[in-house]
Parts: C-alpha cells; structure tokens; sequence
C-alpha cells in the first residue's frame, strides 16, 4: 500500500525564504534563516512524477525591542506530473480482460497560502541561544480537468460503492465529455524551537553558522473531488445517453513533529551590505484521522438502469516527509532579498482515490483512498523587511 500523506500538512518550506535582516552579530542575522515553515499544500502543495515547482514569498517582520518578531507571508505554487485520478471500468475487445480505471484526469492542483508567524527570543537553552516560534496557516488549492471524444470500444463500466453493483453497457461507448475537479483548502499551525548550536568566525567578514529547529504541528483540512461525465453508447439507439457523476468529500485533521539542520555562510562588508549562501535539510511525519464520504449518482442509458449509492468511512494513516536545500541571499540595513532551489520527497502528497469493480465473498465495494509521497523540486524567492 502507498504511503499516506496529504498535500494539506506535509508542505515543508524552508525558512530560508524568511531571512531575517542583519542584527548585533552573524547569530543574529541567520537566527531564523534555516529552521522549517511547515505550510500548507503544499501545497498543495500537494505527485506520481517528480513536480516542477515555481514560488514567490514576500516578507514582512517586525522586530519589537522584546524580542518578538512577527512575519507574514503569501506563497503562489504552480504543480506539475501529479498523479492522474481515474474513472470507469472497461474491458480489452479481444480476451475480456477488464480495465480499471479506464479513464484518467490529471490531478494537480494550483492555489495560494498565506500564514502569520513569530518568535521570541528566550536566551540560551542547553547552552544554546534559542527562539521559540509560532505560526498559522492557510491555504486554497483548485485543479481540473477536460477529456472529450474518448471511446471504449469494449464497453463501460460504471464503478459503484456499498453493497449494490455497478453497471457495466456491454457495448461500444464514447464519452463525449467528462470534467473533474477538485477543492482543497486547509489551516493549521506549528510550535517549535529554533536554535544556533555552533558560530565560527572564518575571517575576512565570514562567519559560519549552524542552526536547527524542531517541533510539532498541526491543523485541518476539506477536499471535495466531483465528475461529471456524459457518454453515448450508438447500439441502444433513443436510450445511448448516460450522465454520470462521482462526488467525493475528506475532511478530517492531521498532527506530527518536525526536525530541520542547516549551515550557512554569511559575509558582512565594510559598508553594511550582506550576502549569504546555505543548504538546510530535515523532515518529519503526520498522522491523519479524516473522514471519506463518496457518492455515485449516474443515470444510464436514458434511465434504463440508474446508480444511486453513498458509502462513508473513517480512516487513521501515517506518512513522513525529508527534505534538503540550498539558498542565496543578500541585504542591507532593513532589507533582504534572495533565492532557493529545494528538492523534497512527501512536500506536497496527494489524494489517490479509486473505486473496485468487485469484491470477494459479496462484501461491501469500498473506495480506496492513499496519500501519494512523491519527489518534487522546488524553487523560491524572498523578500524580507523590517519596520
């Protein structure tokens, strides 16, 4: 069984994006830079086929004299090579060998995220100089798809859910159209600690640090898939039309922990101006309770046979996430700017939902759901100030 996951709480956006601006010393500057911003989507973020990902991040923090920072952000995320969801049953002409899923839709899903965080300075911990950080999270994603003029010249077969049977038209059908779409939104939020557990100064205005950060999050997540496919079947005559549609609801909550490292190079000039360049790598895991709600309602050949039937069901599943990336940045005074280029493994995994053509021992049809943890790549760009 494929791992579970869900785009909703996996996206693992290194904080690099967050480059605080230059303070007392080299600590102070990279203080948040190479901890973990555990966001949405991811993502939605959020894959059968490595993602091609392109984001922007724009910053704001405000640094009180107490120590307390507060950022916010927004994130636009573009996917591509996410899993295909699929439909219907046929069979091969020749030999009757079944085929299901019989037609597949792209599944990637585009959308936005905006979030809210901050940090506290809380003096060393362990010997450590060390923030305790705070954020929330929220997210939107949409995807769909058009497939027109497919024909099947083995038949369809429409696959249902609970103790009823599907309908299968044991003659040659086109689907003349078909459209899914999915809606996915989701909130949540993360604590943590982010710590500096080494600084060097390499000389010449260079200085070396190390950083890691760790904690928990958390949150909630609705996704709501739909199809609606129209068909022909020429050999019934008046009665060849078939409309069909699947509807399907998850909705439930997510928990889990966090754990990220990362080095960085930092060079102060004479006048102020800064540069620097990083790799950070970590993970973690999820857990996930949510509930499936899937509906079939199709109407065949004009009525002749109709499938009308709901099945819902609870679901616990686990799923971990790693990641690592290099970053460049550069500044001065009260601004920063810079780039990042990541790649991760279960950043933005996503609903894989089909649908049994038959069950042993005339048990229930039940819908399969599994979360996909995939490889993406993913590059950024940050702009940071403070006010």
């Amino acid at each position: 069984m494929k791992q579970n996951a869900s785009i909703l709480a996996v996206s693992l956006l290194f904080s690099t994006a967050l480059v605080p601006l230059p303070h007392a010393n080299a600590a102070e500057w990279n203080r948040h830079t190479l901890g973990y911003e555990f966001l949405g989507l991811g993502g939605l973020q959020d894959d059968a086929d490595p993602d091609q990902n392109g984001e922007s991040n724009f910053v704001g923090r405000l640094v009180a004299d107490n120590g307390l920072r507060f950022q916010a952000r927004i994130e636009v995320e573009a996917q591509a090579g996410a899993p295909e969801r699929g439909f219907f049953a046929t069979e091969i002409p020749v030999g009757g060998t079944l085929v299901n899923p019989a037609v597949e839709f792209d599944n990637s899903l585009t959308g936005y995220e905006v979030g809210v965080d901050g940090s506290i300075g809380i003096g060393d911990v362990f010997g450590f100089q060390s923030r305790v950080r705070f954020g929330f999270d929220y997210a939107d994603y949409t995807g769909s798809d058009t497939v027109e003029n497919v024909n099947l010249p083995g038949g369809l077969g429409v696959t249902a859910v609970g103790v009823a049977p599907g309908v299968f038209i044991n003659s040659p059908t086109d689907v003349s159209a078909a459209t899914f779409n999915s809606d996915r939104y989701q909130f949540g939020g993360n604590v943590g600690l982010d710590k500096i557990l080494h600084e060097r100064d390499l000389g010449g205005g260079n200085n070396l640090i190390f950083s890691s950060s760790s904690g928990f999050r958390g949150g909630h997540f609705h996704q709501e898939d739909s199809l609606g496919a129209w068909t022909i079947t020429p050999a019934f005559g008046a009665n060849s039309n078939s409309n069909i549609e699947y509807n399907t609801d998850i909705k439930g909550g997510y928990y889990g922990a966090f754990v990220g490292f990362g080095a960085t190079n930092v060079h102060v000039s004479a006048t102020g101006f800064w540069k620097q360049f990083g790799i950070s790598a970590g993970g973690g895991f999820n857990i996930y309770d949510y509930k499936v709600t899937d509906t079939v309602n199709a109407e065949v050949l004009n009525g002749l046979a109709n499938v009308n039937q709901t099945i819902e069901f609870e679901q616990t599943d686990a799923t971990f996430d790693v990641g690592v990336r290099l970053n460049a940045g550069f500044g001065k005074g009260n601004w920063a700017a810079g780039f990042g280029v990541g790649v991760d493994y279960g950043r933005t995994p996503s609903f894989d939902v089909s649908r049994p053509d038959s069950a042993a021992g005339g048990q229930p049809l039940q819908t399969q759901v599994e979360l996909d943890e995939t490889l993406s790549v993913t590059g950024l760009a940050y702009l940071t100030m403070r006010f």
